[in-house]
């Protein structure tokens, strides 16, 4: 696996980075270093960066650090979120979404009501399981699945394959909004654009 395309440094040259701020430390970052290897050898890397906490206004804060730090002007950022509305108040998501409207290179992708959505997504056609049982029901498919482990033991089974079947399913159900009561994920079009070196 190409690894190598995660950016942890700038002594390589890449014709465009996607810089992902994360909300969870372990999960979301392990699982686009295994999205990293499937990246075609053609200059674009992913720079994968959690919040310091798990919470909209520290999101907020570390995307606006890449925002002013980013190197080039086609360079994106990308916040990669959970709906969680039990801990992530709407007023906050507000303040999320007005820093998504400032420029063309800000991105939001927000998974309702979790990232264990979009994981989903890889395995079957149409998920519609309680956020209280998502953990479990990826655990039929990765065994073992914890939330605070990294998900290189699973990387045998997201595959290019599981991964554009998720791109598939998860784009007939865009969401809405960020409080949309249905599940969803956005996390496609990141997913998407990364693959194809957009």
């Amino acid at each position: 696996m190409k690894t190598s395309r995660i950016r942890s440094s700038k002594r390589r040259s890449y014709k465009k980075v996607y810089y992902i701020v994360t909300e969870g430390k372990t999960t979301e970052p392990s699982y686009f270093k295994i999205v990293a290897g499937y990246i075609p050898d053609d200059g674009i890397a992913i720079s994968c960066q959690p919040a310091d906490k798990s919470s909209i206004p520290s999101i907020l804060e570390k995307a606006k650090s890449l925002s002013a730090q980013k190197s080039q002007e086609k360079d994106e950022v990308w916040v990669v979120a959970d709906q969680d509305s039990d801990s992530h108040l709407a007023h906050q998501f507000a303040k999320l979404m007005d820093w998504g409207n400032l420029s063309p290179k800000h991105h939001i992708a927000i998974s309702a009501p979790r990232f264990e959505y979009w994981l989903l997504c890889h395995f079957e056609n149409s998920p519609t399981k309680s956020n209280a049982m998502h953990d479990v029901y990826v655990a039929q498919y990765l065994p073992g699945y914890d939330r605070k482990k990294d998900l290189d033991r699973h990387k045998g089974k997201i595959t290019i394959q599981s991964i554009q079947h998720a791109i598939k399913v998860a784009s007939k159900s865009p969401l809405s909004s960020f409080d949309s009561p249905s599940p969803g994920s956005d996390v496609w079009k990141l997913v998407q654009a990364v693959l194809a070196g957009q």
